[in-house]
């Protein structure tokens, strides 16, 4: 019988056994974590272009919410109210707004404008959505919203050029 406790063949299997539960937690969460990097860094992105051509001039007029989506569209779903865009426009940057336009349960707290000023206003542009995640073990999750998703978020404020918008 003493024969039989000391053997090890076998040990680095139950070791693995033990170990392997964690590791791939870690894994999910890496992998879980770097989606929504990069899912952001594409919205941050998206809004960027949009405001580059707003700001010289490329763009007067439009429905941002389409013209942002048109540049994220590749890992972002736009459809639903899952996706938000705002874009204010004021000859004074003190007056632009500066408060979340989004509640803790995910819905937004007024309707999106679409006012991309003129030669020399300020702009702000400011697009939200709401990136669907899954649980990682229990109640770990990576959500900063009540309803369970992660609010991504990208702003963008400028002062259009002051050239002839065509």
């Amino acid at each position: 019988m003493g024969r039989v406790i000391r053997r090890e063949d076998g040990a680095t299997a139950v070791e693995f056994a033990l170990i392997a539960p964690a590791l791939f937690l870690l894994i999910f969460v890496i992998f879980q974590t770097a989606l929504v990097f990069v899912a952001e860094q594409v919205l941050d992105n998206g809004v960027a272009t949009v405001a580059r051509q707003i700001r010289t001039g490329q763009l007067a007029s439009g429905n941002a919410k389409t013209l942002v989506c048109a540049e994220i569209s590749y890992v972002i779903s736009c459809s639903g109210s899952s996706f938000f865009v705002d874009v204010q426009s004021s000859s004074d940057i003190g007056s632009l707004p500066t408060t979340n336009l989004v509640n803790t349960d995910g819905s937004y707290k007024s309707s999106a404008q679409n006012s991309f000023g003129t030669a020399g206003d300020y702009v702000l542009i400011r697009a939200y959505y709401e990136w669907p995640l899954v649980k990682i073990f229990g109640s770990l999750t990576l959500a900063n919203l009540d309803n369970g998703t992660r609010l991504l978020s990208s702003y963008a404020v400028f002062r259009n050029e002051p050239a002839s918008t065509t």
